[in-house]
């Protein structure tokens, strides 16, 4: 007796037939089916996978929709349930879905339940669409995009999509403006969205378009970038917030006599929401710069400077300096102050200490006050004048008296 064989072994003829998913079990992972020609319907029919391993639902697969155009085959052996073996596009004419199925999903993860489903189906051929016609219009693209030979595609019915194109190129979507593509030339990634967030155990990075999410952009749209940084990967809250662009103002105040912030970087350790950015806690740090050019700094603690070279300050505006400690100026050179308007300096007591000459070049110098009005004498001339002066006879004037005048000085002056 002959071995039994794919073709021997039933007792029916193997049969392929077309036809209409009328409802999809997704519990179950069943579709119940319509034939297109019989009009019979099929419940609980398996769908076939490239690949599927029953441990563990490994493989890669898809759950189909109502209304997809499936093709199911009838295996010989009568023990085998029939199987969806895969699906294919009616005629359309390009541009235009001829027929429009109607049917009543079940409600996923419930037993099938019988439905209406009509016997025509969006495959069914048109009088000028149909086998021997020679329409140049008809089509089977049912809307698929045009790829080039060799190009694989994943399509979603929203139009989420996986591309695999010749040459390495990868592209991942969710729409045409989101997606990211991968170029073996150079090895590029590139990212194409309106808005992006990067989310890590460390931190967030993201680029923000201030709109509302049901309402086109404005004309002017604002737009803002935040790095999020935590200390360790187990903080609650995050350390470290860097921001750049048009910035939301009850984060981010202006800087004094500014407006709006372009740039802000804020640390404070342990007191950064991570969510929004908003500072919580106590700043440490805080610099804020407008569009003008206008700026904040805020530091907590000491700051130090080494300059290896020159530095060179200009200042266009006034300069105020407020120092609640103490102020030491060391300099290895000279020190030269030009000042184009009065100098005023004051303070409860003043020590200088010359290891040489002092000499200060003034058309006026008063000591005590501003009020200062009486000359102080020549020191020289005193001297000598005191030294050759004489007297016409005791109790009277001196014969120099005229000359006692040009013994005091014209430029300074002293008060009582």
């Amino acid at each position: 007796m002959a071995a039994e064989g794919p073709t021997s072994s039933g007792s029916a003829t193997v049969r392929v037939e077309s036809g209409t998913i009328a409802d999809v079990n997704a519990r179950n992972w069943t579709v119940g089916w319509v034939s297109q020609y019989g009009g019979s319907y099929w419940p609980t029919i398996q769908v076939m996978a490239p690949y599927l391993h029953y441990n563990n639902g490994e493989g890669f697969y898809c759950l189909p929709e109502v209304g997809a155009i499936a093709v199911v085959c009838f295996p010989s052996d009568e023990q085998n349930q029939p199987f969806v073996m895969g699906f294919l596009s009616g005629f359309e004419r390009e541009g235009a879905q001829i027929g429009n199925l109607q049917a009543t999903v079940t409600d996923p993860g419930v037993e099938t339940e019988e439905v209406s489903v009509p016997t025509a189906s969006a495959s069914t051929p048109s009088a000028s669409t149909a086998p021997g016609s020679n329409s140049a219009s008809a089509s089977r693209r049912a809307g698929r995009p045009i790829l080039n030979p060799g190009d694989m595609m994943w399509q979603g019915r929203d139009e989420n999509f996986v591309v695999l194109r010749r040459g390495g190129v990868l592209q991942i979507g969710s729409t045409q403006v989101c997606q990211r593509v991968y170029l073996p030339i150079r090895n590029f990634i590139r990212d194409f969205c309106e808005n992006y967030e990067l989310n890590t155990a460390a931190g967030s990075l993201s680029w923000i378009i201030q709109r509302a999410e049901d309402k086109p952009a404005p004309a002017q749209t604002p737009n803002e970038l935040n790095l999020i940084l935590r200390e360790y990967a187990q903080d609650k809250k995050a350390s470290v917030r860097l921001s750049f662009g048009s910035l939301d103002k009850t984060k981010n105040p202006s800087p004094p006599g500014g407006g709006d912030t372009w740039v802000a970087l804020e640390i404070a350790p342990g007191g950064i929401e991570p969510t929004d950015g908003k500072v919580s806690g106590t700043a440490v740090f805080t610099l804020r710069i407008d569009k003008q050019g206008n700026s904040y700094v805020m530091q907590a603690k000491t700051r130090t400077e080494e300059i290896k070279g020159d530095l060179n300050q200009k200042v266009t505006g006034n300069v105020k300096q407020e120092i609640g400690g103490t102020l030491a100026v060391k300099t290895g050179g000279t020190v030269t102050e030009d000042f184009g308007g009065a100098h005023t300096a004051k303070g409860p007591s003043s020590d200088e200490n010359w290891s040489g000459a002092k000499t200060i070049t003034a058309a006026a110098l008063k000591l005590g006050s501003a009020a200062a009005a009486e000359p102080v004498p020549l020191g020289n001339l005193l001297i000598q004048w005191l030294a050759t002066h004489t007297h016409p006879a005791s109790n009277t004037p001196p014969a120099q008296a005229g000359a006692v005048t040009a013994l005091i000085s014209g430029k300074v002056f002293v008060t009582k």
